[in-house]
């Protein structure tokens, strides 16, 4: 007997998602900043203050699914939102510019970091200016030459899979800022 019509099947779309993998902060320091808006006391030693981020990093924090591979690129829907970080009290907010992100201090055109891709796929985040360091809401304290602030990049990269299925990276990505202290 052949079956020529009234029977189907139905096939169900895989999708990305994500799998709660967490890597290990990347670091950067304020400590051998040289630019305009910040001048470091580098303390000696490696103290980058731009670090890659590998695309394969930031990929395996997602299952692609039926579909692999995965793509990534920037959540567009993240311009304007709250980084987490602060400076001088001031909340600094992702902007999107062109290609890049940006953390800008609210209400100025004070670049404080940039996130953007590299020639090969992988992205690059440069620490450009100061930020607060402040456990205690009071930010004449200080927090000294390690306190560490870390910037979230929950919800700053989508994974597409092969037919178009996207997941926002929703956690297990972050940068370290470490502190610079006045030296005498």
């Amino acid at each position: 007997v052949v079956i020529d019509a009234g029977a189907s099947i139905a096939i169900q779309n895989d999708a990305p998602v994500n799998n709660q993998t967490t890597l290990s902060a990347y670091t950067v320091y304020e400590d051998t900043l040289n630019t305009a808006g910040a001048v470091g006391n580098p303390d000696g030693g490696a103290q980058p203050t731009t670090v890659t981020i590998l695309a394969s990093d930031l990929l395996s924090l997602v299952d692609a699914g039926a579909d692999a591979p995965a793509t990534l690129s920037f959540n567009s829907a993240i311009d304007g939102t709250d980084t987490g970080l602060t400076q001088n009290g001031v909340a600094i907010e992702w902007n999107v510019n062109g290609g890049q992100l940006e953390g800008v201090v609210s209400g100025t055109n004070t670049v404080v970091f940039t996130l953007a891709p590299d020639v090969n796929g992988d992205y690059s985040f440069t620490l450009l200016d100061n930020i607060d360091h402040d456990s205690d809401a009071n930010l004449a304290s200080g927090e000294g030459e390690g306190a560490l602030e870390t910037l979230s990049l929950a919800n700053v990269f989508v994974a597409t899979d092969s037919d178009g299925d996207i997941v926002v990276i929703d956690a297990g990505a972050s940068i370290a800022i470490q502190n610079d202290a006045p030296v005498n």
